[in-house]
């Protein structure tokens, strides 16, 4: 077996300019593999770096007392990071559609898998139209009565089995239908084909998975959630309770890729 380095040497000069090219483009195609496997690691690395290096350098803060004040720390961190201001944006969002969020003093980390609904879709839906300013972010609106008195954290369900609706159908309300065909028209599927169910949460999402999977024919689930999930933890235990094996893959530390063996 010989080396790429060894082929090209003993190569006639006549097939040489066939080889030579063939062998670049390999290890060039390999390089670029690997520069975007690392470039998420280097901008970590480079955030850490400039950070430490641009922002009160050379200093070593031996107590709470002296630590900078949050302003002038935000004020060297907006130096060093001036793209950082593009985020008003984001506080814009927050300021204009979940100020009730603001004013009852919560925080929502994560909303994905429960309904936070902003202001404008509980109310009229003219009164979301418009266009985010270029301006800083404006003060925050006044409260509006029907938006505080709607739920923060949760949505109306219905009560009822959603296999059995996913397997049987059901009676839809005027609203659930029109719903259910804009997504499959905007899907482009049919329903001779597809069928909808909406469900309240994620959770609910995946039970209703593992309650209609045919474990009989294959026992084996497999999840790759590098984090606790509770959608996936009922998905895990509804499956167990049908027969399922259920198995949870390993990542390795720093990137988290998912370990073949």
């Amino acid at each position: 077996m010989q080396t790429l380095d060894e082929a090209s040497q003993k190569c006639p000069q006549c097939c040489c300019s066939c080889t030579t090219p063939f062998f670049n483009s390999t290890i060039s195609s390999r390089n670029t593999t690997a520069k975007l496997r690392n470039s998420s690691a280097e901008w970590r690395h480079s955030f850490a770096v400039t950070t430490t290096s641009s922002i009160f350098p050379n200093t070593q803060f031996t107590n709470h007392e002296s630590l900078p004040s949050l302003h002038e720390s935000f004020n060297e961190f907006n130096k060093v990071f001036p793209q950082y201001s593009d985020t008003e944006q984001v506080d814009y969002v927050r300021a204009k559609d979940y100020f009730h969020l603001s004013l009852s003093s919560q925080t929502c980390l994560d909303y994905i898998g429960i309904g936070l609904f902003s202001c404008s879709q509980l109310q009229h839906p003219d009164s979301s139209k418009g266009q985010l300013p270029s301006s800083s972010v404006p003060q925050t609106p006044q409260f509006q009565p029907n938006c505080s008195d709607a739920p923060f954290f949760s949505i109306h369900s219905k009560t009822g089995s959603l296999k059995t609706l996913l397997l049987h159908g059901g009676q839809d309300s005027e609203f659930e239908g029109a719903m259910r065909k804009r997504i499959m028209s905007f899907l482009n599927i049919s329903e001779n084909d597809y069928f909808i169910v909406f469900t309240a949460n994620r959770t609910s999402a995946f039970k209703l998975v593992a309650d209609s999977y045919q474990f009989q024919t294959s026992r084996r689930l497999l999840t790759v959630y590098d984090y606790e999930s509770e959608a996936a933890e009922a998905m895990i235990s509804s499956s167990e309770k049908r027969g399922a094996r259920a198995m949870s893959a390993e990542f390795s530390w720093p990137r988290l890729r998912i370990q073949s063996k």
